[in-house]
């Protein structure tokens, strides 16, 4: 089978930009999708979430209010935000997946968006995942276009001239989702959202088009931050292609490194002049790197310790071959409180090439 349709959906009707989406009358955006993923109902969705989709939340409790001390706002909240009112076309509501009628409150059940296209026709249904799974595809469609640019000549961008060139006369949709739509996306998970249904759901959502395509490769957001620190600064405007540099903080650690090393050093000779031995070679020094992630979301605070320190060339890119996560402390945030606090002591081993 050919795509999954999203590529028409990136060139006709998907509008990348926010302010271009704001500023379009027929335009309709769906808040933070990846902020729903996996959730089976609206207790599980998290303060994060709340607070992003503000009276799109609101909205979908009142509607599924009992009738308690608070029914009154709730119904004053569910007029001003109605699934018929004009200016709201988005809403929040839980379904099911198995095609009953009403949710169970089972593994089934999913939070999901009804857009109202038209007033004389029903609501369409749009899951996070698939609202997840068109951003993914612009990703790959980006990375794919950046590489065809770069490196003209590879054999992946000759082979896509030439699908191009034999479906002359189309839209080559399809032909060019099926190109990008199996490159494997690298995701970085923050803490607070390292939950089994999200992470199913992620990977649901963001896993190739075609059957036994590679599903995403999933990182800590701390690790992956610590990596991108570390890895070489490519210099493209020297002659010498794979010239890189270090980055500041192999720099400083290296001369860290080296600094403690020769304390360490100096001080097993002293010890060894005193008690007339052969000096000890010193224990290695390993740095421990203390990691702080804000976002409007949340927050996460991470320790990590380097080792194996290993020297850059073509085949390996980071100056450390070992990342080990000591510990990691993260929140999730909403509505101007931390809510949601999860710490974690964790001996992690991480080998990096």
């Amino acid at each position: 089978a050919k795509g999954t349709g999203r590529g028409a959906v990136l060139r006709r009707s998907l509008l990348p930009d926010a302010k271009d989406a704001r500023s379009t009358a027929e335009a309709i955006v769906l808040p933070r999708p990846h902020l729903l993923l996996g959730a089976r109902s609206l207790e599980d969705v998290s303060s994060a979430a709340r607070a992003a989709l503000g009276p799109l939340f609101a909205a979908a409790v009142a509607a599924t209010a009992d009738d308690d001390d608070d029914a009154a706002t709730s119904r004053v909240i569910d007029r001003e935000f109605r699934d018929d009112d004009p200016d709201s076309p988005v809403s929040l509501a839980v379904i099911a997946l198995d095609g009953g009628a009403a949710p169970k409150g089972d593994d089934f059940d999913r939070v999901a968006f009804r857009i109202k296209l038209s007033s004389k026709k029903k609501a369409v249904t749009v899951l996070p995942e698939e609202a997840v799974g068109i951003a993914a595809s612009l990703a790959r469609k980006r990375v794919m276009d950046a590489y065809f640019a770069e490196f003209p000549e590879c054999d992946l961008a000759e082979e896509w001239n030439k699908s191009r060139a034999d479906a002359a006369g189309d839209d080559g949709d399809d032909e060019e989702e099926e190109l990008y739509g199996d490159f494997p996306p690298a995701v970085a998970i923050p803490g607070w959202a390292a939950m089994d249904p999200s992470l199913e759901a992620l990977v649901d959502a963001t896993r190739g088009s075609s059957p036994g395509a590679c599903g995403p490769s999933l990182h800590p957001r701390s690790v992956a931050a610590c990596v991108g620190a570390l890895l070489p600064q490519s210099s493209h405007s020297n002659s010498n292609s794979n010239s890189n540099s270090p980055s500041k903080l192999t720099k400083l650690l290296a001369e860290t490194i080296r600094t403690k090393r020769a304390d360490a050093a100096k001080e097993a000779a002293l010890l060894a002049a005193r008690t007339k031995t052969d000096p000890v070679e010193p224990e290695p020094f390993l740095p421990l790197l203390v990691l702080v992630g804000a976002t409007t979301d949340g927050l996460e605070v991470t320790a990590m310790q380097l080792s194996k320190p290993q020297g850059g060339d073509e085949e390996v890119h980071c100056p450390f071959g070992g990342i080990s996560v000591v510990s990691s402390v993260c929140c999730c945030r909403g509505a101007g409180t931390m809510e949601g606090g999860k710490h974690t002591d964790v001996d992690v081993d991480v080998d990096v090439d």
